[in-house]
């Protein structure tokens, strides 16, 4: 299978610019969650559709039949940024590489924490994705069949796990789960 070149890691080129907002007033930041490996797919539809978004990338080399082949891969799998209005949202959630979209409530914050992002990838030097949540930190289940509890996050060889505690019996359960099923509490 050849690998692809790299995508616009963003749309349009000059949506960095004035802090990451747009001239349109009506349009916000929000997060896609997209369905496993289909992040560039989204993005060049987002960009026919001439649609902002910011798909962070980093590039990987690797050795394969004794050539050196770079290939693209997100920072963040599974997530695109999108920037637009009520009209651009509605076309984006009938694609059928999102699974959902998660509002964003602190604008400001969210184009703070992207700029950064940006700078850093742009600043030419290797870029290494890192777990967003720490073992030991309480977390809130966001996604599947467990949403809104509690627990604390364990981290062993086999994953990540779920821990409920009992602290009137000193007791716990605790169940496997995956890093983007939980957000911190």
């Amino acid at each position: 299978m050849p690998v692809l070149a790299n995508e616009p890691d963003m749309w349009p080129e000059s949506l960095c610019d004035e802090r990451w907002g747009c001239a349109n007033g009506e349009a916000t930041w929000g997060v896609l969650h997209v369905r496993p490996r289909s992040e560039k797919a989204l993005a060049r539809q987002l960009l026919r559709r001439e649609v902002g978004y910011y798909l962070p990338q980093r590039a990987q080399t690797k050795i394969f039949q004794r050539r050196k082949v770079t290939s693209w891969s997100p920072l963040f799998p599974g997530y695109l940024f999108f920037h637009g209005d009520e009209e651009a949202l509605a076309v984006v959630s009938r694609m059928r590489e999102v699974v959902s979209r998660i509002a964003i409530r602190d604008q400001t914050l969210f184009r703070d924490d992207l700029e950064r992002v940006y700078r850093l990838i742009h600043a030419g030097l290797p870029v290494t994705p890192e777990e967003r949540l720490e073992p030991g930190t309480t977390v809130r289940v966001c996604r599947g069949a467990l949403v809104g509890l509690t627990g604390t996050l364990l981290q062993n060889r086999a994953g990540c796990r779920l821990v409920i505690g009992m602290d009137f019996l000193q007791r716990g359960a605790s169940v496997e789960i995956t890093a983007d099923m939980v957000e911190a509490a």
